[in-house]
Formats: structure tokens, sequence, C-alpha cells
């Protein structure tokens, strides 16, 4: 069995696969322009990898957005076309909260928060405040002026990282003095295929994932 996690939304897409057993690969970094060219050629060599047929998969996991319109549809369509021909279920969770997934390991077992900015463009941003333990949400995702969301940072003394190109096309968001780890680049922002693979494993184990003509 296996789980299969894709990502369109950002400055490059990626896709990795989590079999039963714990074994994970995924490949990442890529131009999102050629997703819709790339994308199944590379899920198939995962698949290969791992010695998987198609309806071994037991779970599809996909952003919803926010992030590039293309890119967010983009990653339903192929999201919801693999598991349609699999048979199984879709996790398709907050973006933001997915870019969170991606640094709270590093701040487990600390008391805190992690703030997320993607640039919206025409001034405005996509962003939010997650706690460091999974599934608190501090300041909901939403589309906000960098003025609004900075007002929200000021008023938080526990923000242990930034995390999103956002923090790039605005840099005054990044706090005065602020020491924690800054990540905007695009290596830095990716999203966590292995974080998203386990949030979809988790959902099946749960009986939680959705119907793919749902979402």
């Amino acid at each position: 069995m296996g789980y299969l996690a894709l990502d369109c939304t950002g400055e490059t897409y990626s896709c990795g696969l989590l079999t039963e057993n714990g074994r994970f690969n995924e490949i990442r970094g890529l131009n999102p322009r050629r997703a819709l060219l790339e994308m199944p050629a590379h899920i198939a060599h995962l698949m290969n990898l791992a010695d998987l047929d198609y309806r071994a998969l037991k779970g599809v996991g996909v952003p919803l957005g926010p992030g590039s319109f293309t890119g967010v549809r983009l990653g339903l369509t192929l999201a919801k076309t693999i598991a349609f021909s699999s048979g199984c279920g879709l996790c398709a969770p907050d973006t933001l909260e997915c870019l969170a997934d991606g640094y709270r390991e590093r701040f487990s077992g600390l008391a805190g928060s992690l703030a997320v900015a993607l640039d919206a463009r025409r001034g405005e941003l996509y962003c939010g405040v997650f706690s460091t333990r999974r599934g608190e949400v501090v300041l909901p995702t939403g589309v906000r002026s960098p003025e609004q969301f900075l007002q929200s940072l000021a008023q938080r003394e526990d923000v242990l990282a930034l995390v999103g190109a956002g923090f790039a096309a605005y840099p005054e968001l990044v706090p005065a003095g602020f020491t924690g780890p800054v990540a905007r680049g695009r290596a830095e922002t990716a999203l966590c295929m292995f974080a998203l693979a386990s949030r979809c494993r988790e959902a099946a184990e749960a009986g939680t994932l959705q119907a793919p003509d749902s979402v």
C-alpha cells in the first residue's frame, strides 16, 4: 500500500510516495510550468521504485490552496484523476498548514507558533499563524495586506519561524531583532512531501479521506 503526495501550488512542483512499511521517495524542486507534462512520469517512476501498482494507493494528498490559481487547479486535477483511477480518497489540507508542517518537527516539544506568508500579488498576502502543535491554528489563513499581517505579528512574542515567499516579497514583515529561521527561498518553501504523505496516511487510517468528486 502507498500514500502519494503532490504539489503544484508554489514556485516548484514536487511529488512523493510513502509506503506502508515507511519507505519514502520524492522528486522535488521542478519547474511548475512543466508539471502537466512531467508530473505523471515522475509519479510513475516513484510507483516503480516502490514496486506498487496504482490500485495499491490508499490515498492521495494535495494542497487545496491558497496559491497560484493555475497550480492549485492543476494539482487538484492530477490528484483527483489518480484517486478516481486508483479507487482511493483524497487528503486536501490548507497550503499554509502544509508549509508549517515542514518546520514543526524542528520545533517539536517547544510551545510557540509559525508564521506563514505567500505573495498573493496586488499588494496582498495569503498568510496565517499556526501552532507548533499540528491542528492548532492561531491566525486562520486569509488574504491580508502586509500592514495587517505585520500588526498581527507584532502582537505575538512566541513566533519561532517565518516561512514563505511573502517574507521575500515584503522583507519589512521580518520583525527587528528576530533571531529565528526565515525560510523564504525556493528550496526552503517547497512543501514537505513526507509531511503531506503522512497526513494522507493518518486520514486514511482514521477514515477521513474525501471522495475525489467532493473536493
